[in-house]
């Protein structure tokens, strides 16, 4: 189990209060931009000054008005500086907080840092962001600063495996030491060692002249006896047999060391342990090794399958869950001086030897050459005493912020968290191999980040993120132009033609174009759309009606111009999506598609289907052409009118005997006149100008009085 430990520090307090200066320093209040570096930069607020850098790390410091806390990363630093002495800083966070060792002087515990300096210098050395939204500095005034040590405590916060657990506090010369459980207002004095029998946390305090040092705390975990488990280091493989629990670590003598834990992906992590000739631990982090004799050979079978090397040309320690017919899981063992060496079989045979890489941060068991030897050998401890069932340990589910199907443009940024104290996160993209989480990172392309937790070897439920990157476009017709579902943002400005429900048709110069989604506001006519919207590409009818479907942030500009239809005589295709008015139209209605009342398909004299998708209420008087206003959509692969009105045409303006409609009247009209009477074409010709006698029947009478006109100039009545 890990030790919960806070970092003891001095406390300074000034002897009269009113010397002091509070500064309070609050981040969303300087107009930061969101992402923005600040990677050696200085800032001075209220004559606090803060220098960022990217120090050891990978990313930058930056402010994001997410959380709208300034971020720095593993390894990042931050110098905070004044003229008078600092003697105390209070951060208030949005998510994370400095690691306990984030400083050399002064020193810092539970979001406070205490001292007597001029200039402090904060090191992220965790791996998990600190984001600071508000930090308020204390500063010394003329008046001498008294210090008070806070209690130093014997042992330090651990894990004790014994009935009972003596804890003894001790304090600067004269100074009284108060204690308690709860860091609660009740205080005990201190005056002999504390027993402690069950896990515990001790907070402690120290006084002296009426000055108190800081808040200390330790926490003392007891672990049931049960759960111990006895190991004995193995001098003679001999002493091995079919069915040993082993756990292989990192050295054979005292001291500090690693036993193997659970994969890593490529390879195996380290636990750490304290190692003795017989060794007795009680965590279930370490990976117990079940041995199966195999002929002359060893097979390896942790938690996560039988061990092999992986590769000829890298380190790669796995696992498969089946040995294969290769033998790559076959292993042979032998020991010399305690140091055991074991060697994988199988084709994979040039870096097949397991060894402990100690320089590896987090260190690693993990495959080398046989003249690698710059890497640790192995030990093996056999479990002496039954191991019990581990416990059931919950570990929850990540958090990948943002949230899932975010789009961006440019650069992402993921950032994973989990509830669960200690656990490691492991996250992969695109079904890549999973890597330990240790700092946000950067996606450029669309992607699907996936992530689970592990606590020893309980492992949480896998979740997962899609990231979607924004094509950028200029206008409609680019929007047109992109590919089957792909994800865009419009940065030009596009009119409103026509809405009918979840159907938003818009246009600019560049062409015209279907908006269509649930999330699609109620807009006027004329209405100009402002640029940013997001939606995707859709090749509706096999891309002969591109769409703009599931949009978002389709808003007003609150600018309304006037839109006119476009005149078309004829349509084709290529009006897919256009606002238009087909005038003098000669409609015929299909008889036998009535539905709600209302007829759905209609003709013109072309054949051109006009489909009533809308419902639109009309009468059609016989005899009568009408102006259509519609939407081109395509269906079958043909040109089809939605309706949207259908009024009667204005009576055409003519000259009487103009039959050709070239605004003379002559001997051409006479013959046009006499091809309509013969043939009841009427292409190219002014019906109404033909009715020459004007009894509103074409005749032969028409001609007779055409050709009178002709001969004398005056109309016969």
């Amino acid at each position: 189990m890990k030790k919960l430990f806070s970092l003891l520090f001095v406390a300074l307090l000034a002897t009269s209060a009113w010397a002091a200066t509070d500064v309070t320093i609050d981040f969303s209040a300087q107009n930061y931009t969101n992402s923005q570096d600040f990677d050696g930069q200085t800032v001075t607020i209220d004559g606090i000054s803060m220098t960022f850098s990217k120090g050891t790390g990978t990313t930058t410091p930056k402010y994001y008005t997410s959380g709208t806390s300034m971020r720095l990363y593993a390894g990042n630093t931050m110098i905070v500086a004044a003229d008078n002495a600092i003697t105390k800083i209070v951060f208030t966070y949005s998510q994370g907080a400095w690691p306990s060792d984030c400083v050399t002087e002064g020193a810092y515990a539970d979001g406070v840092w205490a001292g007597n300096a001029n200039s402090i210098t904060f090191t992220n050395t965790g791996s998990a962001q600190v984001r600071i939204q508000k930090m308020v500095v204390t500063l010394a005034g003329d008046e001498p600063i008294v210090v008070v040590n806070p209690p130093t405590f014997n042992p330090e916060g651990q894990d004790f495996l014994t009935e009972s657990l003596d804890v003894t506090l001790t304090a600067e010369e004269g100074a009284t030491i108060y204690y308690n459980f709860d860091n609660g207002d009740t205080w005990n004095t201190y005056s002999a060692p504390i027993t402690l029998t069950e896990t515990t946390t001790v907070y402690a305090k120290a006084a002296k002249d009426g000055v108190e040092s800081i808040v200390v705390h330790q926490t003392y975990n007891k672990i049931d006896p049960a759960t111990n488990v006895t190991y004995l280091l193995v001098t003679d493989v001999a002493d091995l047999a079919d069915g040993d629990k082993v756990i292989i670590a990192s050295s054979g003598v005292p001291g500090d060391a690693y036993a193997m834990g659970a994969s890593r992906g490529n390879n195996f992590g380290g636990v750490a342990v304290t190692v003795e000739n017989n060794m007795t631990i009680s965590t279930y982090e370490a990976n117990i090794i079940t041995l199966e004799a195999y002929g002359n050979y060893w097979r390896l079978k942790a938690n996560e399958g039988y061990l092999y090397a992986a590769a000829n040309d890298k380190n790669y320690l796995k696992a498969e869950d089946t040995p294969d017919e290769d033998g790559n899981a076959d292993a042979t063992i032998t020991i010399a001086n305690d140091t055991t060496t074991i060697v994988f079989q199988g084709s994979n045979d040039q870096r097949n030897h397991m060894r402990f890489n100690a320089s590896n941060n987090p260190v690693l068991f993990s495959c080398y050459a046989e003249d690698s030897s710059v890497k640790n050998p192995v030990y093996i401890y056999k479990a002496t005493t039954e191991i019990p069932e581990p416990p059931v340990v919950e570990v929850v589910a990540p958090v990948l912020s943002p949230e899932h199907n975010t789009k961006f443009v440019g650069s992402q940024e993921v950032t994973i968290t989990c509830e669960t104290e200690g656990a490691d996160i492991y996250y992969c993209i695109n079904d890549g191999e999973y890597q330990l989480y240790e700092a946000p990172f950067t996606i450029e392309e669309t992607a699907t980040v996936k992530a689970y937790a592990m606590l020893g070897e309980a492992q949480s439920t896998t979740v997962s993120a899609k990231y979607i990157k924004l094509v950028e476009v200029e206008n409609v017709a680019d929007a047109n132009a992109l590919d089957n579902k792909v994800d865009f943002i419009f940065n030009g400005n596009a009119v409103v033609t026509y809405q009918n429900g979840s159907n938003l048709w818009i246009r600019d110069d560049s062409g015209s174009g279907l908006i269509y989604g649930s999330k699609v506001p109620a807009m006027a006519q004329g209405t100009v759309i402002n640029s940013g919207w997001i939606a995707q590409k859709y090749d509706f009818r096999g891309g002969l009606v591109p769409e703009f479907q599931y949009p978002t942030g389709v808003e007003a500009s609150g600018n309304v111009v006037t839109v006119e239809p476009f005149e078309r005589e004829t349509l084709t295709n290529a009006n897919v999506n256009e606002y238009v008015i087909m005038k003098n139209q000669t409609i015929i209605a299909e008889t036998d598609t009535a539905v709600n009342n209302y007829q759905k398909y209609y003709y013109n004299a072309d054949s051109l289907v006009m489909y009533n998708q809308f419902g639109v209420e009309f009468t059609l008087l016989e005899g009568k052409v009408y102006d259509v206003v519609g939407t081109v959509t395509v269906y079958n692969e043909k040109p089809q009118l939605y309706i949207i009105s259908v009024t009667e045409s204005a009576e055409p303006s003519y000259i009487r005997g103009d039959v050709d409609m070239d605004g003379n009247v002559g001997i051409a009209d006479v013959t046009a006149l006499i091809d309509y009477i013969l043939t009841g074409n009427a292409t190219g010709i002014s019906v109404p100008a033909a009715d020459c006698d004007q009894d509103e029947m074409i005749g032969i009478a028409d001609v007779t009085a055409l050709i009178d006109y002709i001969l004398t100039g005056l109309w016969s009545e």
